[in-house]
Parts: structure tokens; sequence; C-alpha cells
């Protein structure tokens, strides 16, 4: 089953310059670690930017990884906002750093600093 051609699809949508055969291997090499359990610990964080297929000749520009700060897993996610429930009262000037100390990977400013954001995009609603 699948589309016709699907592997050559996913090739150009994700722009790397790989032939589908290269994407097709890797893809097989991917789903054997995860079944096998020797997958790598850290989880990728895949996001779809604008991919369209390149012109004959073009070479995808490598993208920008973002900076990890700005990479939150779920697990992260959801610690935080535990984090800020537990402390929704809490006054004292260490208030951060206790929120910070629950979440694992994140730091005080990174904690501040999603809270900030968060608190942007729910203001905009």
């Amino acid at each position: 089953g699948g589309t016709v051609k699907r592997w050559e699809q996913i090739a150009t949508f994700i722009g790397t310059g790989k032939t589908p055969e290269q994407v097709l291997r890797k893809t097989k090499e991917m789903t054997a670690q995860l079944n096998d359990g020797t997958a790598p610990k850290k989880p990728s964080i895949i996001k779809q930017g604008d991919a369209k297929p390149l012109a004959q000749g073009e070479k995808k520009k490598e993208p920008e990884a973002p900076p990890e700060e700005n990479v939150w897993t779920k697990a992260q996610q959801k610690e935080f906002e535990e984090a800020l429930k537990a402390h929704k009262g809490y006054k004292e000037k260490d208030k951060w750093d206790k929120i910070a100390a629950m979440v694992e990977g994140k730091t005080k400013k990174q904690c501040m600093l999603r809270y900030k954001r968060l608190a942007e995009l729910n203001a905009k609603r």
C-alpha cells in the first residue's frame, strides 16, 4: 500500500538532497533502532517548515538548528505546568529556581522565558 512514488515525494519534501533510496534506508534503520531499543535517548524534534520541491540544480540550505532553550518536549511542558501550579501562590524571590528544579533540563531563565512567551500568546487570543 501507499502512494505511488511516496519515497520520491518524501525525499523532495524533506529537501535534504538525499535520494529516495537513502531516505528509505535511513527510515528502515531508525525503525529497527526503535524496535530493538538502540534508538538515541534524546527525543527528536521534528518541525515541518515551508517545504517545497527544489528547482533543478538547486541545493537546499541547511536549516539553522533552533536554540536548545526553545525546544521543549511534551514531558518538559507537563513538568513546567505542574511546577507552575505547585508554586502558584509562592511569593519568594527563589520561585523560578524552584520551578526550574522541577523541569528536567531547563534553567531558571528558560522557564521564565517560556512563561513570558506563553503569556504573550495567551494574551493575543
